[in-house]
């Protein structure tokens, strides 16, 4: 069981809190909020299903049949786009999902800001949209802030959504 506390927190989420995993760097640990797994039972359209236990719901369990779902298709190019999960791993606040970290970052929004939004940018997440939907992934949550961009060496940056990654030269 991996313990967390405040000083791994990194950020939060709509429905999740973010841990780095602090005995593997570069590595982030996603909780699902409990508030967000009261309210999708409660919520649940269907009445049996608010019968089943909170670890039942939350993105956590959508998220890892999806990753379940590529692994099958044995497509291993995917995660030069999105970041690798790893599986679940128990901790002192729930279970979580453990996935590369990727450090270094700004929301697309402060991007655009600061640098302006040129074609290069559009194409290149295009390019990433065409990946995503060429190997059936799906994406949740798609707003500015869940892009994000990584400078590499000082020399490239890439866009990255919700960890999934596309360069811009």
């Amino acid at each position: 069981m991996v313990y967390l506390e405040k000083d791994s927190f990194v950020a939060k989420g709509s429905n999740r809190h973010l841990y780095l995993h602090k005995n593997f760097p570069g590595k982030c640990i996603k909780i699902v909020l409990d508030e967000t797994k009261k309210f999708l039972r409660k919520n649940n359209s269907y009445w049996y299903k608010r019968f089943f236990p909170l670890s039942y719901f939350g993105e956590n369990k959508k998220e890892l049949k999806y990753y379940k779902n590529i692994l099958n298709k044995k497509n291993t190019e995917i995660f030069e786009y999105i970041p690798k999960m790893y599986g679940t791993i128990e901790t002192n606040i729930g279970e979580g999902l453990l996935f590369d970290y990727f450090e270094n970052t700004i929301s697309l929004k402060d991007y655009i800001e600061k640098f302006g939004f040129d074609n290069e940018i559009i194409n290149q997440m295009k390019f990433f949209f065409k990946i995503i939907l060429e190997n059936n992934v799906q994406l949740r949550d798609q707003n500015i802030y869940n892009y994000l961009v990584q400078n590499i060496n000082n020399t490239t940056n890439e866009v990255v959504m919700g960890g999934g990654k596309i360069k811009i030269n």
